[in-house]
């Protein structure tokens, strides 16, 4: 069954919010991957830049199937990773001197903590994650993957 491209208009726009990194990754490879189905209706100049939205989409699958990788790890690796970043976090929060690379730190750990955060959440949704292209290929899947049900 093909994805009704409305549906997921409407579901984008009742998220008033920023889009986890899983979201956006899905997102931009379904936009990539229907505007490559598309490009005889395209432009000239859009059919010149197939070949980068080839690769982009194959850079976002590469991207989630990083991502897959991550959720196969044991969920108690997982939470002790988390438990270190925050302790990490902590530290550097604690410092009376922030510093620039202290910034720096801090940021890439608070993302490191949210990608941590999604996967978990994503464990205790789902028991396996497919291959990206099963989730276009099934609507309702794609729609229980984004929480957006």
């Amino acid at each position: 069954m093909a994805i009704n491209i409305n549906k997921v208009i409407r579901a984008i726009q009742q998220k008033e919010r920023k889009f986890s990194t899983l979201e956006q990754l899905i997102l931009d490879y379904g936009i990539l991957s229907k505007k490559l189905e598309n490009t005889n209706n395209q432009s000239w100049y859009s059919e010149k830049g197939k070949d980068s939205k080839v690769q982009k989409t194959e850079a976002l699958n590469t991207e989630f199937e990083k991502i897959r990788k991550s959720f196969n790890i044991p969920l108690n690796d997982l939470l002790e990773e988390k438990n270190r970043l925050t302790k990490i976090r902590q530290t550097e929060l604690s410092k009376k001197r922030i510093n620039t690379i202290s910034q720096i730190a801090i940021s890439s750990t608070t993302n490191q903590l949210d990608y941590l955060t999604e996967i978990i959440a994503l464990k205790s949704r789902f028991s396996e994650l497919h291959k990206l292209d099963y989730y276009f290929e099934n609507e309702e899947e794609l729609l229980k993957l984004l929480n957006w049900q």
